[in-house]
């Protein structure tokens, strides 16, 4: 499909709580991160979406991969199951908490400030599953993509998952990223934007 007609029919007609509320914390209180926790069917989206960014990425372990907005820690669940050393960040304090009690090893901050939590070069690789759609204004984008340069070792590779509600938003990240980054995007369902997923897959330029 082309690029005029993926912008034609990217419309999402129904707001979700990236819309409505200003931060994921104001959404995902205590009550609401318990049943995240226990949804059978998050869990099993967050790690299709974390196996299938592993096996577009073309990396195997051993290598060490942070989780940006790691929530409870699905996708590290997954990630650590096939042999990776899964790190997470998460600003929801709820959310690390359970994290905490499956013994994973999850930091509560804010991925716009990754310079904060980690040293230069410290991963391998770096995913994000479901969360990038919560940053709406560029300038926090651009200071994601230095953030995450940062922290990536030479030769690192990033894949993202999320759910941008427009397209000049997809188009801001792309263009937030490219500064430091090879950037590839795949568009899944592009004509369907209830079935729409969208992959940012990269490689950091040396």
């Amino acid at each position: 499909m082309k690029e005029r007609e993926i912008e034609k029919n990217w419309q999402v007609k129904i707001l979700r709580p990236e819309e409505l509320y200003q931060s994921p914390l104001e959404y995902y209180d205590r009550e609401m991160v318990e049943r995240y926790a226990a949804s059978n069917s998050i869990r099993k989206i967050q790690r299709i979406h974390a196996l299938k960014i592993i096996e577009i990425l073309g990396i195997y372990p051993p290598k060490s991969i942070l989780d940006l907005g790691c929530g409870v820690g699905f996708s590290m669940e997954a990630l650590i199951e096939v042999g990776f050393d899964a790190f997470g960040i998460d600003i929801n304090p709820y959310m690390i908490e359970k994290a905490k009690e499956k013994n994973l090893k999850v930091y509560l901050g804010d991925f716009r400030e990754l310079k904060k939590y980690f040293e230069k070069s410290s991963f391998d690789a770096i995913i994000s599953i479901s969360a990038f759609q919560w940053i709406k204004e560029r300038k926090d984008m651009e200071k994601i993509a230095e953030g995450i340069n940062y922290i990536l070792k030479d030769g690192g590779v990033v894949g993202v998952q999320f759910y941008p509600f427009s397209y000049k938003e997809l188009k801001m990240w792309e263009k937030s990223f490219r500064k430091y980054f090879l950037v590839d995007t795949i568009i899944e369902n592009p004509e369907i934007p209830r079935k729409r997923n969208i992959y940012l897959i990269m490689k950091k330029l040396i």
